[in-house]
């Protein structure tokens, strides 16, 4: 098999299809966070840059805004000509651009690969949050990953978001709202 040639840039309004696709076929946590950004539709203010394998297919995405940049890769190729090209594109704006300072956040396995290739960006000092993976649940007994974090018990007054994330759960893993089949039960679990 040959090599695959990657493409990276903005994506266009004419995109949004193929970002549209990407996005809504991926995991749900491994995607996380560019779910959110994407179900912002017109209202997110910020932008999006993308990898193109052979300059065909979309498979790796970054939803920037206020200098944060979080990443959905399809696989670990993908990841890999994500990261190659964002290294590429930002050498080549040098040191004129306006911040020096960004973060990326992404799914640990994504960034594994990610990482080692833009971490050392001429003129720019990129952060990775390694202590801030919020995709992974520890025990009662361990730290919090970051300051930024709070661990927890569930309260009674969390009821309400506690059976939104189980259906949300259900449906990535079985395509049932259950809010929806079985209300009642659902909320009696």
């Amino acid at each position: 098999m040959k090599d695959s040639t990657w493409i990276g840039r903005e994506l266009r309004p004419n995109d949004r299809g193929a970002l549209g696709r990407i996005v809504e076929g991926a995991p749900r946590p491994a995607s996380l966070f560019v779910k959110a950004a994407h179900a912002r539709g017109e209202d997110f203010p910020g932008w999006w840059f993308g990898a193109w394998r052979d300059g065909q297919t979309l498979e790796a995405v970054m939803a920037v805004e206020n200098h944060q940049g979080v990443i959905y890769a399809a696989n670990d190729e993908a990841a890999r000509g994500l990261g190659q090209e964002l290294y590429a594109s930002q050498k080549r704006m040098g040191p004129t651009i306006q911040s020096h300072r960004h973060q990326l956040l992404a799914e640990s396995k994504t960034m594994g690969i990610i990482w080692p290739i833009v971490k050392d960006i001429p003129g720019r000092k990129l952060l990775f949050d390694k202590e801030s993976e919020l995709l992974e649940g520890h025990a009662d007994d361990t730290a919090a990953p970051s300051s930024r974090v709070t661990c927890d018990t569930a309260q009674r007054s969390d009821e309400r978001v506690v059976h939104d994330f189980v259906a949300e759960l259900r449906i990535e893993q079985l395509g049932i709202d259950p809010r929806k089949t079985g209300r009642d039960t659902h909320a009696q679990r």
